[in-house]
């Protein structure tokens, strides 16, 4: 199934530490288990850092990641993005072979051993590109014009995505042009293209899809990297208010969610109308046979070419193996006894599909409209209990007669997840800019505790309400931006230790410790 193969690999690809040229697989999947966990890792992953004390920049917002106000311009910017791609595409292929051979090499090494001319070589073809991407980020608006809400039967599934994942590739790019800025001391530069990646992150995750979201998060995870590149820079700017101007949530979700959880009902009408709709015992027979037929196609259950016969048989045997069930619900529900049991096998099956999927639909959707430290706590148990009581789980041990939520609907809150790993790990960019401002005012001092920060507030981890951990050791300065409560290893550990403070910027000489120590 492409749509929810796309997703699930995306999840991991924002889950757990990958390396940024991994392809989002399209195979089709089975059934995803929903009691299955992403795999944690071994330890936090940990930057030892030697830091600049860095005082508020004068003025505050010289520095700025998002685009000014008086500098944006009329008009949207997607056909920009998809100048971009095109010139991208235009005999880069080989180019782009070069950049996956040599990434260990170029964005994981020291930038005191970075190969500049090497780099900057490698960079100089794509200059249209980066122009194209600048004037975008310029742009007031950005209006893919999909209308997925227009799109029925399998058509949202089918609906191809490509220049949605060239994005993450021209993600790549600026990466490391930011990286090669940083290494040559051009910290505006850097700032700049930095600003156009977080602008490519928000517009790739534009469109209502929860697909466009996790490509949205894994760019703006690409810009972090380089974010923590550039703080670790000698005498680098500080960023703490230009981390702030960043939109919070930075890849917001809820239309995607409402587009992901209606989904089925876009490729399944009868979800919709079952208790309304008035139809003969042969029309909810064949309603429910094509239903069925098509959920087995979007599942790569069974080919286009599977035989008529076949597929009804299907469809027959597992609605008479749920249609007791499924009068029984519904009388407990209130129908009346001699009314359902006057009404066609498959529009009591019908009724009862729809009625199950609207209970899973709203139990999922409604703990979306809260903060995370308000609802984080509550999602996996609505889950578990979901799993519990048989409304999700692979087909033949749920409730459901086509089990179309257990297929579809497991990645929704794996997708919140990562949404809130983001803005966790932006927040604790921002507190590692509060512990370098007040060390500026500290005469090159760490501060003991957050309650010494006194020059700008110090965020709280946005999936609690509460401050991050934080300490001194031995004068390092150690803070924690933790994962979630069930994914405990995955967390971010800053080791901080502070250079002299300096009278001005310079090009950095060498950044050894700079890099993620494993």
């Amino acid at each position: 199934m492409r749509h929810v193969a796309c997703l699930f690999a995306l999840v991991g690809l924002t889950t757990c530490p990958q390396p940024v040229h991994a392809q989002v697989r399209l195979t089709p999947q089975g059934p995803v288990n929903p009691q299955a966990k992403p795999q944690a890792q071994l330890a936090p992953e940990t930057f030892r850092i030697n830091v600049s004390p860095a005082a508020e920049p004068s003025p505050a917002l010289k520095y700025r990641l998002v685009t000014p106000y008086l500098d944006r311009e009329p008009g949207n910017a997607v056909p920009f993005y998809y100048r971009a791609v095109v010139q991208l595409l235009d005999g880069r292929r080989e180019d782009m072979k070069k950049y996956y051979d040599n990434e260990d090499r170029w964005l994981e090494a020291p930038l005191a051993k970075m190969p500049r001319d090497e780099v900057r070589t490698f960079l100089s073809p794509f200059g249209g590109v980066f122009e194209q991407l600048k004037k975008a980020t310029r742009r007031e608006r950005v209006d893919w014009d999909w209308r997925m809400q227009d799109l029925k039967g399998n058509e949202p599934i089918e609906f191809l995505l490509a220049e949605v994942q060239e994005m993450r590739t021209l993600a790549r790019l600026l990466r490391l042009k930011a990286r090669l800025e940083i290494a040559e001391g051009r910290y505006e530069d850097a700032v700049e293209t930095l600003r156009t990646g977080f602008a490519l992150a928000r517009a790739a995750a534009d469109p209502p899809t929860l697909i466009n979201d996790l490509v949205g998060i894994a760019i703006a995870m690409i810009m972090h990297a380089e974010v923590r590149e550039l703080i670790a820079a000698s005498d680098s700017p500080n960023l703490y208010w230009a981390l702030s101007e960043l939109p919070a949530p930075l890849i917001p979700m809820r239309e995607s969610l409402r587009h992901e959880l209606s989904m089925p009902m876009q490729m399944f009408p009868f979800l919709r109308d079952a208790e309304t709709a008035d139809h003969s015992p042969d029309e909810w027979r064949r309603i429910l046979r094509e239903g069925f037929r098509q959920f087995l196609q979007v599942t790569a259950t069974m080919g286009e070419d599977t035989p008529q016969l076949a597929a009804e048989g299907m469809a027959q045997g597992f609605v008479l193996m749920g249609y007791s069930r499924a009068k029984q619900e519904l009388i407990a529900a209130g129908y009346d006894r001699k009314r359902v049991e006057s009404m066609p096998v498959a529009q009591v099956a019908a009724i009862y599909q729809a009625r199950l999927y609207r209970h899973i639909h709203d139990e999922m959707l409604k703990w979306t409209f809260l903060p995370y430290s308000e609802s984080g706590g509550r999602r996996e148990p609505t889950e578990k209990m979901l799993i519990e009581q048989r409304y999700l789980g692979p087909p033949g041990h749920t409730k459901e007669i086509v089990p179309i939520a257990s297929m579809l609907m497991p990645a929704v809150f794996q997708a919140l997840e990562a949404q809130h790993r983001l803005e966790t790990r932006t927040a604790g960019l921002r507190a590692v800019e509060a512990i370098r401002m007040q060390a500026a005012a500290n005469d090159g001092r760490l501060p003991a505790s957050f309650e010494e920060v006194t020059v700008v507030p110090v965020p709280l981890n946005p999936r609690d309400g509460k401050p991050f951990p934080y300490r001194v050791e031995d004068n390092t300065a150690v803070l924690e931006v933790p994962g979630p409560e069930n994914q405990p290893k995955i967390t971010w550990r800053f080791e901080l230790t502070l250079r002299k403070a300096t009278p001005s910027n310079r090009a950095p000489q060498g950044n050894a410790d700079s890099a993620a120590a494993k």
